[in-house]
């Protein structure tokens, strides 16, 4: 699942939410499936009316500039979480 963060700012507090709201996704998973959860920042490109008229942009552009987080999920369990600034894998390293 995708999800696209408006007015996202890099801080503590902001980091503190997203990771709230994708727990909150998954928190009922059912054991032998893989949830992948994307957390992108809105921009000119990345954001809804954009995608819609131009899907392969999340491809060319978002995953570059605007990824931010993701989490995957294995059997109920979180079992990465990465943290992406600029196209650059920041957390794990």
């Amino acid at each position: 699942m995708n999800f696209i963060v408006k007015d996202y700012s890099n801080s503590e507090e902001a980091k503190k939410a997203i990771d709230a709201f994708a727990m909150e996704q998954v928190k009922n998973s059912e054991k032998g499936i893989t949830y992948l959860l994307v957390f992108y920042k809105y921009s000119e490109i990345t954001n809804v009316n954009h995608l819609k008229a131009y899907p392969r942009d999340i491809d060319r552009y978002s995953q570059d500039n605007d990824m931010i987080f993701t989490y995957r999920w294995l059997d109920g369990k979180l079992e990465s979480k990465t943290v992406i600034d600029n196209g650059t894998i920041i957390s794990p390293r």
